[in-house]
């Protein structure tokens, strides 16, 4: 290689500028099975199995960074995000059982973890988002909430009745004793749609400090 520059540095007066080529630094991220709390029998949120890893991995670009001039979404840096679940993390990390304790494993292994929370009670259905780092500190959140809605349909029958006469018409309402209204109920509901908002917020709000 020396020899190459001299020979090379012989034919031009210029001095030689060694390019240094940066190439992509990886930023892996271990999206853990969803955990869900159903205070309520009657009720039920079902996601899809890979909604969040799908929704992680379509947003996580929205992620920034810093650079010399700000910051800059992952897109326009040298980072580049890697998204896990359990079936692709053992292809990388075989030493450790995410599925049991995925925050032991994920410090273990120096990466960041991505966790995610169903509550499910009468009136409403929570999805909580939690993005935690290597050292098991959260970073970024969001959340998307569905609830109950109430209508009342008023129980109060009107009787119109209309007599005809010669001369004129008379009109007869009865209004009887008013019931007690019905409560109709449309239960909370835990769409796709939610995942989709909560994966976005949450990624549209992070900034790794590298």
């Amino acid at each position: 290689m020396n020899f190459m520059l001299w020979i090379l540095s012989a034919f031009c007066d210029e001095s030689i500028t060694e390019i240094e080529v940066i190439g992509h630094k990886d930023i892996d991220v271990y999206v853990a099975e969803t955990i869900i709390k159903n205070e309520d029998s009657n009720l039920n949120a079902v996601i899809g199995d890979y909604s969040i890893f799908g929704y992680t991995s379509q947003y996580k670009n929205l992620a920034q960074v810093k650079s010399d001039y700000g910051w800059i979404t992952i897109d326009y840096s040298d980072y580049e995000i890697k998204i896990f679940n359990k079936d692709s993390v053992k292809n990388y990390w075989a030493d450790c059982d995410y599925e049991m304790n995925p925050k032991k494993c994920s410090y273990q292994n120096s990466h960041y973890l991505l966790e995610s929370y169903i509550t499910i009670s009468k009136n409403q259905i929570v999805l909580e988002m939690f993005l935690y780092d290597s050292e098991m500190q959260i970073i970024s959140t969001s959340r998307e909430t569905s609830t109950i809605k109430l209508n009342w349909i008023k129980q109060q029958e009107t009787t119109v009745i209309q007599n005809s006469g010669i001369i004129q018409n008379n009109t007869t309402i009865s209004k009887p004793k008013e019931e007690v209204p019905i409560r109709w109920e449309i239960p909370p509901m835990l769409l796709d749609k939610n995942v989709q908002q909560c994966a976005l917020k949450l990624w549209a709000s992070v900034k790794f400090k590298l």
